[in-house]
């Protein structure tokens, strides 16, 4: 995955409510009826999870997660820079596809059973 250090991405990208980019070419209803992933992060050593999270674009949220990790100081970004020192990068595994009035409500499922079943997870929100 490579991060651009200077200039807009190749296409303008907006955030949703999540903090998920979507091409702005997507008309929101369009994205509303469109499938969600729910998904995880680990890396490729171990099958712990260490963030989980829903995304209309898994693959363009999986690059935001990488290219904000030398911006953020949060934990999961923390995470991402020692995969990055150690020449690794994130897996996405998809947990689930669902539709976009489940998605808070699965994502919020996903992120208990993790942590309750052991993952390291460093999402912010403790639903």
């Amino acid at each position: 995955m490579r991060c651009r250090q200077f200039g807009p991405p190749p296409r303008v990208y907006e955030t949703d409510q999540f903090g998920d980019e979507y091409s702005a070419w997507w008309p929101k209803p369009l994205l509303q009826s469109h499938p969600v992933a729910i998904y995880g992060l680990r890396s490729n050593a171990g099958g712990l999870f260490h963030y989980a999270g829903s995304s209309y674009l898994p693959r363009v949220r999986l690059r935001a997660h990488w290219c904000a990790r030398e911006s953020n100081f949060d934990e999961k970004a923390q995470w991402l820079a020692v995969l990055a020192e150690r020449g690794e990068r994130p897996v996405l595994v998809v947990l689930e596809m669902t539709t976009h009035g489940r998605r808070e409500e699965l994502e919020r499922r996903w992120i208990r059973f993790l942590r309750e079943n052991g993952h390291p997870l460093t999402n912010r929100r403790d639903w």
